[in-house]
Formats: C-alpha cells, structure tokens, sequence
C-alpha cells in the first residue's frame, strides 16, 4: 500500500511541459543464461484534448507523461499476458487528475478494480480515498485515506495517510515538512501511528543547498529510545549546469561520530546536461578502494531519451554481464524530430526575448510559463535545459558570454529565438 501511495503522489506531482511529443510505449528486457528476453511492455493512450507532452528529466534520465490510459503487459511463459489496465482522469484543461481507476489480471483473468478519487480546494488538493473491489465477490473495501495540509504560501507541510487491511483500520502516517526562506525543502519527519491519535517520531531527512539553490546534501535520522541518532547522508557534486556528477553516501558512526563514504554513483553528462553513463561503485575495505558493480548507458535521439541499458559484474566470474533485471529500457514516441539540428531550419524565429543583450537572464514574450525550454549554441551543442518561470524568466547568468538560440515547446510545436549573453 505504501508503493500504491507513492505511484498516487507521483502521479499527482507529475508535469509536462515539453511540446506534443508525447510517450506512446516502452519495452522492457531482462537477461538470464538463455540471453536476453522482453519482460514487459506498456501502451500508452492519449485523448484528442490531451495535448501534454513527455517532459525529460536529464538529471536522472528517466521521462514523465500525462496519459488518459495505460495498458501494462507482463511475460507469462512464452507469451506477453495484460497484467493492468490504467485509467487516469482530470479537471479542465488536464490541469489535475481528479480520478484514477487500475483494473489488474492474473493469467488474463481480470479479478480486482482500484479506485482512487482526489478531492480539491480550488488547484489544492485536500484529500484523496483509494479502494478496492474483489471481481469474484463483488466486496467493496476502503485501502487508505490521505489529508494534506498547507501553509500560508500553499506549501504542503502535513500529510496524514490512513491505511486499512481488508477494510479493517490497519495503521496511520504523518509526514511533517518544513521549508526554507526560498521555499525549498528543509525537513521531512516521518510518524507512525497505531491509532491515528498518538504519532510517534519515526525517521527525518534534512535537506541543504548550494548557494544558487540546488540541493547538495541530505542528512537521514532515525528515532530511537526518544533520541534522534543520525543514519547517514547523501552528498551531491554539481556541475556548472547545475546538474549532479557525483552521489555519495555517508554511513555515520554513532560512537566516533564519524562519517565514511559506503557507496557512490559517477554521472557522465552529454554537453554537461544530459545523463550519458552511471557508475555505480561500493567501497571493498579487504583492498582498500571503490569497486564498480553496476554501470548504466542511455540514448538519445533529438534530445530524446530512447533507450538505457545496464550491466552488474557478475561476482563468481568478475566478468560485466547484463543486468538481469534491467538489461535494456526502451522509449517509443509518437513522434522524433529529424535532428537537433533543427534550430538552423529557414524557420522564421517566431519567439521574442528581452532584453537582449542579457546579462543574468530574459523574459519571454507570451505565455510560456511551466513550458519546457532549450539553449543551443549557433553550432547545435546543447548546453542549458530547465522549465520557464511564472514571471516568464529563464536565468542566463551561468551561460558563457556569446550567441545562443532558444527554443520553447509552445502549442504550436517548437519557437526559437536568438540572443546574446554579454
């Protein structure tokens, strides 16, 4: 249910701001001794008023949607058998789902709906009740209840989730957040209940940030005999784009109140942006050093995530194999655009900015807030990426002094415009 809930806020939480490219399927390969073999796949559907594109997400190189349905089909023997069908509902304009409804299968035989209902204030979501229904018996069960609280900047500070096992109260959650002068996350503390009246602390994360507002560490506690004791930390290494190379996590020593680096993973960028490799390595205290265990590659086509694939060194042989539950991750859209190129097309530049030239950042002229932009120089390297602010603002103050060209994903597909960063 906790994995239920989650899938819930993540579907909640998800934006898209990338023109009408939009994410049609994917495929899943995994490997064993026989070699490689599709695990599962999934089919994506939009309604005609559904113009919501995917959105990438450079920094962890995975891709968001918006879809009216989803159709998940998992490998059952020699053949590919529907496991889940998903449907999705939402306000006008697509602005928040207000519904979602699962309809799962076991051998091809459908035997259990889930509903989700999301009850709002305005664009703030108040509350949100998931059930269940059993095919065969037709029984009706409450799976869990949600309440969200906000501050007075409309900031979610309290969460409460209700849970129940066969209908039957099972336990409650609290999710405390507090936030920065700049509206950034600072704390997170997590309770538990077993009578949804008396919370007992359970664990908390402490999040920091770099001076240009991007989080660099994160501190993890756990609750124990009334105390908080500190677990460990994550401790990010960014690039000038302000996109992570380095993860590292810091087990922490209670008694020499010591911290040392267990794990880390080494992000290689495309253009210092794009995720192009992972290495992920766990530290060998026999030799002394980090040992590379996993390994991960992605594609791209036109700015396009398309496909990752990953490989683990198998630890009888020492030699790298494919990952036998990831080996290969494939994206298909509706739509690719030929080149990234594109932005030397006899295109008229149909997107105006100012001021120009700029110093620390321009505005867009129209109505381009929450909309997907990219920053190329005259040569096609892209070399920025981000989401337009509410006031229209896209920040230029880390560009090299040049010649660089915008394009925007409007409604209208793709606008460009050309500008110089003094």
């Amino acid at each position: 249910m906790k994995l239920l809930h989650f899938f819930l806020l993540s579907f909640i939480c998800a934006t898209t701001t990338q023109a009408q490219i939009q994410l049609i399927a994917t495929s899943h390969y995994n490997y064993d001794s026989t070699g490689y073999f599709k695990n599962d796949t999934s089919t994506i559907f939009y309604a005609a008023a559904n113009t919501n594109p995917a959105k990438q997400n450079y920094a962890d190189a995975y891709v968001t949607y918006q879809p009216d349905s989803i159709r998940f089909y998992f490998k059952n023997g020699a053949s590919m058998d529907l496991q889940s069908r998903a449907i999705y509902s939402y306000g006008s304009n697509y602005d928040f789902p207000i519904k979602y409804q699962s309809h799962l299968y076991n051998n091809n035989v459908y035997f259990l709906y889930t509903n989700t209902d999301y009850y709002r204030t305005g664009n703030l979501l108040d509350s949100a009740i998931s059930q269940s229904t059993t095919i065969s018996t037709g029984n009706t069960n409450t799976d869990a209840k949600y309440t969200y609280h906000y501050n007075g900047l409309n900031l979610n500070d309290t969460t409460w989730n209700v849970y129940f096992s066969n209908g039957v109260y099972s336990m409650s959650q609290k999710n405390v957040t507090s936030y920065t002068a700049s509206n950034n996350i600072a704390e997170i503390i997590y309770f538990e209940s077993s009578d949804s009246i008396n919370y007992t602390p359970d664990s908390k994360t402490n999040f920091f940030y770099s001076s240009a507002g991007v989080m660099d560490s994160s501190v993890f506690y756990t609750w124990y005999m009334n105390a908080w004791y500190k677990v460990g930390k994550n401790v990010f290494t960014n690039n000038s784009n302000q996109q992570p190379i380095l993860k590292e996590y810091m087990y922490y020593d209670n008694t020499t109140m010591i911290y040392s680096t267990t794990t880390k993973e080494v992000y290689m960028r495309n253009n210092g942006i794009q995720r192009d490799s992972m290495f992920s390595m766990t530290w060998n205290q026999a030799n002394m050093q980090f040992d590379t265990t996993v390994k991960y590659g992605y594609r791209y086509q036109s700015n396009l995530l398309t496909q990752s694939y990953g490989f683990t060194l198998n630890p009888t042989t020492l030699q790298w194999q494919p990952d036998p539950y990831s080996a290969i991750n494939n994206y298909y859209y509706n739509e690719i655009p030929s080149s990234t190129n594109d932005i030397h097309s006899d295109k008229a530049f149909s997107l105006t900015v100012f001021p120009n030239p700029a110093e620390t950042h321009i505005t867009l002229k129209g109505d381009w807030q929450q909309k997907t932009y990219f920053i190329y120089t005259p040569q096609g390297q892209l070399v920025q990426t981000g989401t337009v602010s509410e006031n229209q603002q896209v920040p230029v103050q880390l560009l090299s002094s040049g010649h660089y060209i915008i394009q925007v994903a409007g409604s209208r597909g793709m606008q460009k415009a050309s500008f110089i960063k003094l």
